[in-house]
Order: C-alpha cells, then structure tokens, then sequence
C-alpha cells in the first residue's frame, strides 16, 4: 500500500501510520496509540471467537497411536477449471511482480522506444555492493533469518510446550496476551521497542544513582556495567530480533501449536501410564513426533524475518541495518532502482533457503 496506495491517497492504518511521522513531520504519538487500543479492542473479542471455535482441538490431530489414511477429494470435470484458476493467481501475484523487480533490477533505463536488451546493466548491483551499510543490510537479513529465527522458534517452542494441553485460567491469559503485539501494525511496535531501549536505561539509572533502586547492593557496579550493557543493545542487531520475535510471537506460538496438536494424546498419556514424567514425554514423545513441523515453522519464521520490513523502521541505525527497513528508507528517497536490486537480492536469498530447506528433508506440505 505505501507503493501503490498511497499515491492514489489509498491509505490503510500502516500508511497512514507512517505518513504521520514520517512525511508531516509531527510524531503524533497520541493518534498511534488510539489507533493501537482500537485494534486491540477489535483483535481480542475475535480472538476469543477463534479459540472457542477451536475447543475441539482433537480434529487437527494427524499422528495417533493407529494408522489411518488420507483421502484425496476428485474435483473430476472442474480440475481444469480449478487449474486455470491457479495458474491465472500465479501470474498474477508472483509472475508479473516478479519480472517488474527483474527488469527494474538489471535495466538502467525504460519507457516508450527504449530497447530492454541495449540498456541491460549491473551497475545498480555494484552500487549496491558498493555501500557498506547496503553490505551489512544484507549479511544481518540473512543472519536474523536464519540464526534468530531458529531462536525464536526455540522460544516459542518453550512457551508452546508450557501451555500445551494445559486448558487453565494462566495459559488462556498467555494465548490471548501474546496477540496483543501482532495487533497493533509494525511501524507502532518498532517504536514502542524504540522507547525500550532509549528510555528503560535512563529511568534504571537515574533510579539506581539517587532513587529507591540505590538500597541495592551493588547498584553502583549495575550502573558502570548493565546499563551500560542495556544502552549498547539499541545499536546492535539483538535489539531487531528481539523486537522481530516479541511481534510475531502469537503467529509462531500458533505454528509450534499446531505442530504439538497433530500429536495425539493418547501417545503422551501411554508414556505416562508407564511412568514417564512431564519433561521425558516432552523429549521423547511430543517434540520428536512434531520434529518436523518444528523445522517447517523454522522455515515459515525465516521467511517473515526476511521479508520484515515495518518493525525495523524506527531501529534502523548504523549496525542494525536490515533488508526491509533499507527499502522503506531508500523508497523515500526516491532511490528505485537500489530498492529493485536488494529486492531482487531478497528474492533470491529467500529462494536458497528454501532450496536448502527442501534439500534437508523439509516438507512443506506437513
């Protein structure tokens, strides 16, 4: 929408989010926040609708204690129809977007009467490997898709285990608490973890120096050493993927759910009719049972952190460059050309990981 929308004065809540404190120069922060409590206040009671339409989670259960068969539905004379319907979707979402970045990426120059083959160039490309801060974009976009989404997936793993199969009052407070951050649109959770860093390590030391924090045993030691710790993080690429994981954590809580769910409880409860704990039916039965939806919701967190762009905006600084927030910045500049290579760029890095993936045994259709 900030590509094609907003041009046209089409705006949704993101764009409209990001012209306010971006190209008005106002940071309207009190717009931002109604806007956030509005969405939550509509998010919850959907949220709430969702999870009682789930109380039967037995039905998504795919491995049980008895084998059983899928069933593939005949479409018999609409297959083709179906078909044509797919390849239409296809070309019309990945093939054509797809060939503009392409031509936009390795032509220097279009329009009317311009030959594509005379003006076929990669000077967009040794520009962009040029920049050292393009350079960094991209080596921490493919290192917070990689590293920090298989460490979010081990958190959320963590979490999707505490609460599995533990229908109390304290696991729906998780499940409805954790959607709050997907709630609210990116740009607002980038600033909110914005106000984190700069301001959490402010109030601790001006607490520990002369506030009710200076009674602490060594408060003066917490000063010269964790809040100078806390005041670095904001300039490192931790401070993005913690923001990144914080913000999709209710999507990757429903990944790792979904996963434990197509384990069927009568696996677990023989393994504790035999006298196995918790903890040794969680590492012998549920998660090496669910291994593979585990790896796929690895792939599927690769995949956003990679694409993520609305979160990082307002972390953008020297280190923490990543793919997507360089393109909200340099779109703004005006620079398209560089915004279609480290497009294309993207792509392909998003292709490799998949290709590697699929090469290691994930299936994507589990």
């Amino acid at each position: 929408m900030l590509v094609l929308g907003d041009p046209e004065g089409n705006l949704v809540l993101a764009t409209y989010l990001y012209k306010l404190t971006n190209k008005l120069g106002i940071p309207s922060y009190h717009l931002m926040a109604v806007v956030a409590v509005v969405l939550i206040s509509i998010t919850v009671p959907l949220i709430m609708i969702q999870r009682r339409l789930m109380r039967t989670s037995n039905r998504f259960v795919t491995v049980k204690g008895k084998a059983s068969k899928s069933h593939v539905l005949p479409l018999g004379k609409w297959r083709w129809v179906s078909s044509g319907i797919v390849v239409f979707w296809l070309i019309i979402t990945i093939f054509i977007p797809l060939t503009g970045i392409l031509l936009r990426a390795f032509v220097s120059n279009w329009g009317i009467g311009v030959s594509l083959f005379d003006h076929l160039s990669l000077d967009t490309f040794r520009t962009v490997f040029s920049q050292p801060n393009l350079i960094r974009a991209i080596v921490n976009s493919v290192a917070i898709g990689v590293v920090g989404g298989a460490l979010a997936v081990i958190c959320y793993t963590f979490i999707g285990l505490a609460m599995h199969r533990k229908p109390d009052r304290v696991t729906q407070f998780l499940d409805y608490s954790v959607l709050v951050p997907r709630a609210v649109p990116g740009i607002l959770a980038g600033l909110a973890f914005l106000w984190v860093f700069l301001f959490t390590p402010m109030w601790m030391d001006k607490s520990l120096a002369n506030g009710y924090m200076s009674i602490i045993p060594g408060s003066e030691w917490i000063r010269e050493n964790v809040i100078v710790w806390m005041r670095s993080i904001r300039n490192t690429i931790f401070s993005v993927w913690l923001a990144y994981t914080v913000v999709w954590l209710a999507y990757g809580l429903r990944l790792i759910s979904s996963a434990l769910l197509q384990v069927g409880a009568e696996l677990e409860e023989a393994a504790r009719s035999t006298g196995a704990q918790r903890g040794q039916v969680t590492r012998h039965i549920t998660v090496p049972l669910a291994r593979y939806g585990l790896i796929g919701s690895w792939l599927l967190m690769f995949l956003i952190f990679e694409r993520e762009y609305s979160t990082g905006v307002y972390l953008l600084s020297p280190g923490t460059e990543t793919i997507g927030s360089m393109l909200v910045s340099l779109w703004a500049t005006g620079a398209v050309d560089i915004v279609a290579a480290l497009s294309f760029i993207n792509i392909v890095l998003v292709m490799l990981g998949l290709g590697i993936a699929l090469r290691f045994g994930v299936k994507l259709n589990d």
